[in-house]
């Protein structure tokens, strides 16, 4: 095991672990001392395994990586595993610009304008689901489908641009949940996993953010922004009977709202 962890770069104890989760078993256990041997072929697993290391990637992900049926299945993961470490890292830089601003008490230029809005009391259609970051972008197009099709179905109309709501943060870990969101005007009835749900009035600040913006983790700055205005405006945020938002553009803008409570 010893010389076996020294050729392939690997320690003892991640040779350990490795085992104990099935990545990478050894070719032999002596039944009597408990001693682990690993044979010359394994050394191409051990290596791709340190590599996908470096890469950071999760060890049920590399698991994935060795166990898909295809080179190109295996390729795919991994540059699946490159895009959330990119996405990973523009989120530590973007949060790492914001904590020294605030720590030498320097104020960040506003990436988009705030405004404020009123927006009418809405039915909608909308499916509702505990959801991370990567799914989500996969989840989306089909959402918006299942909800279109049936308020053609139905004969009803989409009255406004899709809306997404927010019950949590959603990101590599986060799941949420969100509930995608159709404004109609007619009759619906639910349908399996769609409900109808009243969009009450309410007031927001909203930010515009462009194509570019649109993007995560882009998008998270627009977010902060809003936030930011809202708080230096000292305005009470709603009490979660609209949850922050964001309205999906044809444009493939983002119009993105923090709801505060209507003036009395």
């Amino acid at each position: 095991m010893g010389r076996f962890a020294q050729a392939a770069g690997l320690t003892r104890k991640a040779l350990r672990l490795y085992d104990k989760l099935g990545i990478l078993e050894p070719d032999y256990v002596d039944p009597a001392t408990g001693y682990r041997y690993y044979g010359p072929a394994q050394l191409e697993n051990a290596h791709l395994i340190r590599l996908l290391r470096e890469m950071e990637m999760p060890l049920e992900e590399i698991r994935q990586v060795l166990s898909a049926g295809t080179a190109e299945e295996a390729v795919r993961l991994v540059r699946q595993s490159q895009r959330e470490f990119d996405s990973r890292a523009r989120q530590v830089l973007l949060a790492t610009k914001k904590v020294i601003a605030y720590l030498s008490e320097e104020k960040i230029p506003m990436s988009v304008e705030v405004s404020v809005l009123t927006f009418p009391a809405r039915r909608a259609v909308s499916i509702k689901k505990h959801i991370t970051v990567e799914p989500f972008q996969e989840f989306i197009p089909d959402a918006l489908k299942r909800l279109s099709s049936l308020v053609k179905i139905q004969g009803a109309v989409i009255s406004a641009d899709p809306i997404c709501f927010y019950y949590g943060p959603v990101n590599q870990q986060d799941d949420g949940p969100v509930e995608i969101c159709f404004p109609f005007t007619g009759q619906i009835q639910e349908e399996g996993d769609i409900r109808v749900r009243e969009i009450p009035a309410h007031q927001g600040a909203i930010g515009v953010a462009t194509r570019e913006q649109s993007c995560f983790p882009a998008i998270l700055e627009v977010w902060d922004d809003v936030l930011t205005w809202v708080s230096r405006n000292k305005l009470k945020l709603s009490d979660q009977t609209v949850p922050c938002y964001e309205i999906w553009h044809e444009d493939r803008t983002i119009s993105v709202v923090q709801p505060f409570d209507l003036e009395e």
